[in-house]
């Protein structure tokens, strides 16, 4: 989740990958103190280093700098909340509390920054992070490229785009 709340940020234009913040080790959104996963502190860092280190904190700053709305759209525009249309009967949408639920607590925005507080499918996850690598493009994700029929007919599935969460400069970023 660390990739696409990365993605938002640049794609908004708040932050590069060479934009710096000094990692405490904690973040406290309402009296609430949030760790890094390994309770590690890594002072200066760039935001390459929030992903190189998996920094949780460096995520929470990201997520911060776009605010809850500008975060949850993009969210939504990744397809995290909502059925990826794969050829799979069941699939489950996942568990996306937003700023309207009554739930709801700024403590949300930061632990979904890097992956709590959220739901996803793995396929939704996979088809955000192609997306993120792909120059941007939310593609359906498909089990088959093709099938044929028993007399012999190849049926080639056409990729269909479902949307552009980010721009293609961000994707190569």
């Amino acid at each position: 989740m660390k990739i696409i709340t990365a993605a938002a940020a640049i794609d908004a234009g708040l932050v590069t990958p060479d934009t710096e913040y000094v990692d405490t080790g904690i973040a406290r959104i309402y009296e609430v103190e949030i760790k890094n996963w390994n309770d590690g502190v890594y002072g200066t860092q760039t935001m390459t280093g929030v992903l190189q280190h998996s920094i949780n904190t460096g995520a929470i700053f990201m997520a911060e700098k776009l605010g809850a709305t500008q975060f949850q759209s993009y969210l939504a525009a990744f397809g995290f909340g909502t059925p990826t249309g794969i050829d799979l009967n069941g699939e489950a949408t996942g568990i996306l509390r937003r700023p309207d639920d009554p739930r709801w607590s700024p403590v949300d925005l930061a632990t979904q920054s890097f992956g709590q507080s959220i739901s996803v499918t793995p396929i939704q996850m996979a088809t955000a992070i192609a997306a993120a690598i792909n120059g941007g493009q939310l593609i359906q994700p498909r089990l088959v490229a093709a099938t044929v029929t028993a007399d012999g007919i190849r049926h080639v599935h056409r990729t269909e785009v479902w949307g552009q969460p980010i721009s293609p400069e961000t994707s190569t970023t």
